[in-house]
């Protein structure tokens, strides 16, 4: 027994440490407004979540495990007019109050609507957070979630990289739905799912003074949560296109050049219900291509190294380097048979599909599944730990290579809310990353000058 007893105990300390805060809770009173007295066994439900509560012999309620969103709070109670609260807040880890007062009635009448506030002093809070709704994403001038987080406070992106406060990159935890996805395979961290921003209902940035249930974090937590399928059908398309565009072509190649389709994506999402009040589906996408900044132009080709090399060996023989010997080989421009044409260092072509199903076996037990999958390709020289590409290819861009890199992540999340006051959720899920670099993948070598294959 007592064997048993601690490694239960020591299960508890393992999920507390990988299952983060995913839903938030509403609590609150009602009474009459006229009396000021506490009603008991008033009804409170959330308007199209199948969740809600009655209030105890204290007119006090609580509704447990409730999504992040915006919600109807309705409260109704024979005798008294019927009261909806609009747009009440849910925020995750967080507790949202509303004290409601109803009005005695003879005969039924209109119901009373009101809108909710947000309170100026969050007493709930012990961490330093910010959260973002599906709704400020949307307004936001970004397109990818690193530019969301890099306007949080205590964040600065930094090639590419997140700091949390100063700390590393790799000291920040990634959390999706509950699950840890930070990347513990590459030196510099991050997430290893990415997330499209119209898949995102709410993202919490916590920068300090983490709560104990955020394992294996140092400097900052980045938990997401994912929508939940509407419960009527809506699609929408997004699209943009744009090229930088500057006068200073002396410090990037051809930045006067201006290709309002360098850079364009596509994203579009669709949602609603599969099985009305029992299945529905959240499904997105993304294609996008973008040019680096940095161009090239092409003054030598890849089979001209041999000449130079050839050409170096000889004016070191012949001493006709500066400096008897020693120091700089100017090269003849008859090395040089580039035809200094310009254009990209690197093209990067990107692509996602995301989907989401969500099952309410009853309105206390929701079973849902997620895929994540996501391809990325990279022709030309690049870098992702510094913000510059490497310039030694800007006058020779050929046969440097691709990179690939391939990703598919599934979820498995089962939700139980047995009572008013006990919930409890269970997850699973299967990660994988598959990154190449390659020239030819056939592997096939240049036998002679000028023979297709590897230089």
């Amino acid at each position: 027994m007592k064997f048993a007893q601690i490694s239960f105990f020591c299960l508890l300390l393992i999920i507390s440490n990988i299952i983060a805060g995913t839903t938030g809770k509403i609590v609150g009173t009602v009474k009459d407004s006229q009396s000021g007295d506490l009603l008991v066994g008033a009804d409170v439900v959330l308007e199209g979540s199948g969740l809600g509560s009655s209030t105890d012999a204290d007119g006090y309620f609580s509704i447990l495990n409730v999504p992040p969103g915006s919600y109807n709070l309705s409260v109704h109670y024979l005798g008294y007019a019927s009261v909806t609260i609009e747009k009440v807040r849910v925020f995750i880890d967080r507790t949202t109050s509303q004290n409601i007062s109803l009005t005695p009635e003879s005969v039924k009448g209109e119901i009373v609507i009101v809108e909710a506030d947000r309170s100026a002093i969050e007493l709930d809070r012990t961490h330093s957070s910010s959260s973002v709704s599906s709704e400020t994403i949307e307004a936001l001038p970004v397109t990818e979630i690193e530019e969301v987080i890099g306007l949080q406070a205590g964040v600065v992106n930094t090639g590419g990289q997140l700091h949390f406060r100063g700390g590393r990159a790799r000291e920040v935890a990634y959390i999706i739905d509950g699950v840890s996805v930070t990347n513990t395979f590459r030196e510099n961290g991050g997430s290893i799912v990415e997330v499209d921003n119209n898949m995102i209902e709410e993202l919490e940035v916590i920068s300090g003074t983490f709560n104990a249930e955020y394992g294996q974090a140092q400097s900052g937590v980045v938990n997401i949560v994912t929508k939940r399928p509407a419960s009527s059908f809506r699609f929408n398309v997004k699209a943009f296109s744009g090229e930088w565009l500057s006068n200073k072509d002396g410090v990037y190649l051809g930045i006067s050049d201006f290709d309002p389709a360098a850079d364009r994506s596509l994203e579009w999402s669709v949602t609603g219900p599969i099985i009305p009040n029992k299945l529905g589906f959240v499904l997105t996408g993304r294609l996008r291509q973008t040019e680096s900044v940095e161009r090239f132009e092409r003054r030598f080709n890849t089979i001209d190294g041999w000449r130079i090399a050839a050409y170096r060996q000889w004016a070191n023989q012949q001493s006709i380097a500066t400096g008897s010997g020693q120091g700089v080989i100017e090269i003849p421009d008859s090395l040089a048979t580039g035809n200094r044409e310009q254009g990209p260092l690197n093209i990067t072509d990107y692509g996602s599909l995301q989907a989401k199903l969500l099952f309410s076996l009853t309105p206390k037990i929701n079973i849902s599944y997620q895929g994540f999958g996501s391809l990325e390709e990279i022709e030309g020289p690049f870098s992702r730990t510094v913000s510059e590409i490497d310039q030694f290819f800007r006058y020779a861009p050929d046969d440097f290579g691709t990179t690939e890199s391939i990703r598919h992540s599934h979820f498995l999340r089962f939700q139980h809310s047995p009572s008013s006051k006990l919930f409890y959720n269970l997850a699973a899920s299967f990660q994988r990353e598959d990154n190449d670099f390659f020239y030819r993948k056939d592997n096939k070598i240049a036998l002679f000058p000028g023979d297709t294959g590897i230089q």
